[in-house]
């Protein structure tokens, strides 16, 4: 399911881009915490780390639970800090 969605969120990302769209400021975190791959990589790092995983963990995964949204959002918000100024200054 991550994997199928980081790719709808980066196609999606593309289509704003190509046709020079600038989303709103709403549906723009929507779609950008999803596309820092934060997800993918928590989730990896819970199933390398948890020593036995229930079903309901992994509902709660699936259905990305808060605990996947927050971290993402903060890596989000990191990744946009550190390349803004390359963005502003090539018109983007």
């Amino acid at each position: 399911k991550q994997w199928a969605d980081l790719c709808k969120t980066f196609l999606q990302e593309a289509r704003w881009n190509h046709n020079n769209i600038t989303p709103s400021f709403e549906d723009y975190f929507e779609n950008a915490w999803r596309s820092v791959s934060g997800c993918l990589i928590l989730t990896q790092a819970y199933f390398l780390l948890a020593e036995s995983i229930t079903e309901q963990e992994i509902d709660l995964l699936q259905s990305y639970h808060e605990i996947l949204r927050w971290p993402s959002i903060i890596f989000r918000l990191c990744n946009d800090l550190g390349t803004s100024s390359a963005e502003i200054s090539s018109g983007k």
